[in-house]
This record gives structure tokens, sequence and C-alpha cells, in this order.
């Protein structure tokens, strides 16, 4: 079940099923509300639920819904002006700092996912055992005065190591 801190009500996996070939094409090409009259209720739930025309959006963690506890770790390489084979590099060179860090594997057990979005990589970190928010915000969250946060920290060793500009952000800088 995903229940998100909206109105909606819960979705459920079944509710997945309602995806089908035309829902896509839908989704694909046309906004939530040209669309509705040939969408069943579990599909306009679904498109609440996932605004975005990018059926990757599934995979996002939500880590600011507290009370929940968080079973992933989500992390955008998003490769701006540079090249395609530059993300690759800063995404590989990410994983292997991660999976070296030995202080981090004692605290958290994972399985790492890689996806290629097109434009940038999507970098999971897919928790054997869920985390609450409390270890979430002190240990892994990026924000405001965390500069030494986990993912600060690996920003700039990947910059170091690939000689590519990385900085952590919640969003696009130009």
């Amino acid at each position: 079940m995903l229940k998100r801190g909206t109105k909606n009500p819960p979705l459920f996996i079944d509710d997945f099923d309602e995806i089908d070939e035309k829902y896509l094409e839908l989704r694909a090409t046309h906004h939530l509300d040209e669309v509705k009259d040939q969408l069943t209720s579990k599909q306009i739930l679904l498109r609440k639920y996932f605004v975005p025309r990018k059926l990757i959006n599934f995979f996002y963690a939500c880590n600011n819904e507290y009370g929940n506890t968080i079973d992933r770790i989500f992390i955008d390489i998003d490769r701006q002006d540079n090249s395609a084979d530059d993300a690759r590099k800063v995404t590989l060179e990410l994983i292997r700092i991660i999976s070296s860090d030995k202080q981090f594997t004692k605290l958290i057990d994972y399985k790492t996912l890689i996806l290629r979005t097109g434009a940038s990589f999507h970098v999971y970190l897919l928790l054997k055992k869920p985390i609450d928010h409390a270890f979430y915000d002190s240990n892994l969250s990026y924000g405001k005065d965390k500069e030494n946060s986990f993912i600060s920290r690996r920003a700039r060793e990947v910059s170091q190591a690939t000689k590519i500009h990385v900085f952590a952000a919640h969003e696009r800088k130009k």
C-alpha cells in the first residue's frame, strides 16, 4: 500500500494492473484533465500519485513522509550540460565510493540498482532493512547547513576522482 500525505485514497499494488497500453499512450501525450473521461478511477488515482509522465517515477522514495519507514535511498545523477559518458563515469565512481565505505556498509545493508533515464542516471540503494526518518535525517539527507552530509561528501569525492564538477542539491542549478 502507498499512502502519501494527500487526500487521495491509498494506492495498492494490484492497482498497477490498470496500467495498459492505452493508459501509457494517454499518459505520454496528454495531461490528466484532457483524458479523465477515458480513464478508470484507478488509472486517475495512479496519475494523481505519479504526476510526471515517466514510469521511472514509480521508483521514487517518499522520504518526507514522517511516520513511515524508508526502504530506499534515491540519488539522481543529472548530467546538465555534461556528456552522457560523464554521467556514466560519475555514476560508476559514486557506486564505487559508497560500496567501499566500510562505515556506511556497517550501518546499512543494501542492494544497488542503477537506471538510465536517457539523459541521466538514477541510483537506488534498496535497503534490506528499512530505516526511520531520524536516522535518514541525521545520516543521509541533504539540506541547508549539511555541507558534511553523506551526499555532500560523496559529491566532493566523486568530483575529485573524476575531475567532473559534481555537487549535491535538491534541484537543478544553472
